[in-house]
């Protein structure tokens, strides 16, 4: 992929060269057993490997993520979409893009960080994500079989899991499960976690042991119930606002460390952004703002030219260019990146 631009602009805010720590700290599995370096929406669905075909020492020090490291220290950045990817707000901030001295070394023991997206099982059906939703029994097996024998060697050097980024952690059996064994056997392991909200309430963490948290990611699309219910099948909007106010209060109390609302836009929703912004900040959350993309679960991706209100060729593609230049988006607690903001603000 063709990067230049984008790494020109980021080497001019940084005033250094562009650095990506990922791929050196971080490793994430799918519920496929595939295995990336980063999410794969933003490598291209590059994989580096399969669980469930490799043992995890061919993954994490095998040919594959070896090239991607190469990029990164070439400078190429040649797997990643880093338009998708940066963001301004974050771009000086982000402890992703420091260099650490070390970073290149030939072999790795272990990631630092590890992604579990290992079972699809939700409870809602969001219509830019999924028309169904299919628990995959034979997979949430093997990967039961994978963790029994693997998951206590790789967690012994992990700092961060982040849970569960293929469906939702609190209806996974299998998700439950690990963070259990994580907050009760490893209590040094810090927690991320992205959800959808309706169950991220104080009886579902006291069940799990969770009693802090590193980040919390809800997913809502929206700001107003009105819009939420269009976007959100099967959702609970009485029951999300309800925890975002424990989660804020958790924010306050020094037990969540970093608070996010994320928001995938579309033509569905994007006039909402602005009140989206203004309602995270009023309860202590940053906001992840990024485009729909096509991921090929959902009869949504049909319409994707219709859709893609941030594509210059939409018919409101103006009035679109007009609410993202807002300046309330140049807000430090907001993250919305390249392909949102053409033009990034100086």
């Amino acid at each position: 992929m063709d990067n230049k631009e984008v790494i020109e602009q980021a080497e001019k805010i940084l005033g250094r060269r562009l650095y990506c720590r990922v791929p050196f700290e971080q490793l994430q599995f799918f519920s496929d057993g595939r295995a990336y370096a980063c999410c794969s929406a933003l490598v291209d669905k590059y994989t580096i490997g399969n669980i469930f075909e490799q043992n995890f020492e061919e993954i994490w020090n095998g040919e594959k993520i070896s090239k991607f490291r190469e990029s990164i220290l070439d400078g190429s950045f040649k797997f990643c979409k880093l338009s998708s990817c940066l963001s301004l707000q974050t771009l000086k901030e982000d402890p992703r893009f420091r260099y650490k001295d070390g970073d290149d070394v030939k072999k790795l023991k272990s990631p630092n960080m590890l992604h579990l997206n290992i079972d699809d099982s939700c409870n809602v059906k969001c219509i830019m994500c999924r028309d169904r939703n299919e628990y995959k029994a034979e997979i949430v097996k093997r990967y039961e079989e994978f963790f029994r024998k693997e998951l206590d060697k790789i967690l012994k050097n992990t700092e961060i899991v982040y849970l569960n980024g293929a469906g939702e952690l609190f209806v996974s059996k299998i998700c439950r499960e690990i963070t259990k064994r994580i907050t009760s056997k490893y209590p040094h392991i810090k927690l991320d976690i992205i959800t959808n909200g309706i169950y991220a309430d104080r009886e579902n963490f006291e069940e799990l042991g969770i009693k802090r948290l590193n980040s919390i990611e809800v997913s809502m699309h929206a700001y107003s119930k009105e819009v939420y219910n269009k976007i959100v099948r099967n959702g609970n909007y009485e029951k999300v606002m309800n925890n975002l106010k424990f989660l804020s209060q958790m924010k306050r109390e020094g037990k969540l460390e970093c608070f996010w609302l994320n928001f995938v836009v579309s033509a569905y929703n994007y006039k909402e952004m602005i009140k989206f912004q203004e309602f995270a900040e009023s309860i202590g959350a940053k906001t992840n703002f990024w485009e729909y993309r096509r991921w090929g679960h959902t009869n949504f991706d049909k319409y994707y030219e219709e859709n893609a209100i941030f594509e210059p060729t939409h018919r409101d593609y103006k009035e679109f260019k007009e609410i993202t230049s807002n300046p309330i988006f140049d807000s430090e607690n907001c993250s919305i990146n390249k392909v949102l903001r053409p033009e990034w603000q100086k």
